[in-house]
């Protein structure tokens, strides 16, 4: 798991970082509402090699806590500062739940990122709800 996040950080190696995960790997980021599957679809998501990406600080994101039992692990952080595009963007918290596969990689990845209103559109997001089984919004009242 150090190993994991210590290469998160770097944010500098993509082919290290995509060795963590499960070659069928889902992302969810229930904030955004984005649901990533396939460690090929993981790559083009993080996008690392994205030239006008720049970390502000010597790291891309700090662990705060940690907590393992069983196949899964919740992680708390935060993002640190970057640019993206030429614009800046403040720290951003996160909580993580990462459930583990048999070889002990990443199979699933639940997010949950403060993310700020100048990168995420919060009115025009998708609807991670939709994602519940049943879920019907034409049924609201």
């Amino acid at each position: 798991m150090s190993d994991y996040y210590a290469v998160y950080a770097e944010r500098s190696d993509a082919e290290a970082f995509l060795s963590f995960h499960a070659d069928s790997v889902e992302l969810r980021d229930y904030v955004a509402g984005e649901r990533i599957q396939g460690v090929e679809a993981l790559r083009e998501f993080f996008d690392w090699g994205d030239p006008s990406f720049r970390m502000r600080d010597s790291v891309a994101l700090v662990v705060q806590d940690i907590v393992v039992e069983a196949n899964r692990a919740v992680v708390k952080g935060h993002f640190t500062p970057f640019a993206w595009a030429g614009l800046p963007f403040e720290a951003m918290q996160f909580t993580t739940i990462l459930t583990f596969d048999a070889e002990q990689r990443i199979a699933l990845q639940e997010d949950w990122i403060n993310y700020p209103t100048d990168l995420l559109d919060y009115d025009s997001r998708k609807n991670s709800n939709h994602w519940i089984p049943g879920f019907l919004p034409d049924s609201l009242p």
